[in-house]
């Protein structure tokens, strides 16, 4: 759920903003190396990597400071430990798929698909990933344009 080709990126920014409403997720972190399977594709993770569970059942990794500068614990839980994240605001673009694809993540080995109907969302940072239409419909929404 990281980055992609330059091309890619440009087209997804010149996408509309959208933030990520503040849903619960809920999280354990890897104790040891392996591989997610995601619902665009397999991902490797190291220990200690925030392994999600979202709206929809589905999984995804995160790597640990990505995950410590973007989600904050919901208490009871405490930040670092296993329980209920909320991911703090931050705008994206973000367009739908008109056709298939693959998308190199930022760890450069692994890649996942994107199908029509999915949406292809950018962060500021340049990293790219994939979301099913039902999930995006369900935890983003639009930021109001501005001339």
């Amino acid at each position: 759920r990281e980055s992609g080709g330059m091309g890619l990126l440009e087209k997804i920014r010149g996408g509309r903003k959208y933030i990520k409403r503040p849903m619960a997720v809920e999280v354990v972190f890897a104790q040891e190396a392996g591989v997610l399977q995601t619902l665009e594709g397999a991902v490797h993770v190291l220990p200690g990597d925030a392994l999600l569970t979202g709206v929809e059942g589905e999984r995804w990794p995160v790597q640990r400071a990505r995950f410590d500068a973007s989600y904050s614990a919901r208490p009871p839980t405490r930040q670092g430990e296993a329980g209920t994240y909320i991911k703090r605001p931050m705008a994206v673009h973000a367009i739908p798929a008109t056709q298939p694809g693959q998308i190199l993540l930022a760890n450069g080995r692994d890649t996942i698909v994107a199908t029509p109907g999915d949406w292809l969302v950018a962060d500021v940072s340049g990293s790219i990933w994939v979301v099913a239409a039902s999930i995006f419909a369900a935890t983003y929404t639009s930021l109001p344009e501005v001339d």
